[in-house]
């Protein structure tokens, strides 16, 4: 599989070729996600909620407004200090 996404990256497979080789892929994993495990499903898409739960909180902790303004308040001390 390397080999064909190397030689693709490498322009030596034409466009039709590649456009074929995703189709068939694409129909495995659809055929996969309606005849596979139900229960493996809800468990991916659960797991899935719960990283995208925890990166929100991580950049609701992470308070980025408080930073720019202790640059800014020590961009305005140098500054007025020169004047």
């Amino acid at each position: 599989m390397r080999l064909l996404v190397n030689m693709a990256e490498n322009g030596l497979l034409p466009d039709r070729l590649i456009r074929f080789g995703i189709r068939g892929l694409d129909k495995k994993r659809l055929q996969a996600e309606v005849y596979g495990d139900q229960d493996q499903l809800l468990r991916a898409r659960d797991q899935f909620i719960a990283k995208c739960a925890r990166a929100l909180s991580r950049l609701k902790r992470e308070k980025p407004m408080n930073s720019i303004m202790r640059y800014r308040r020590h961009f305005l001390k140098r500054f007025s200090a020169d004047i």
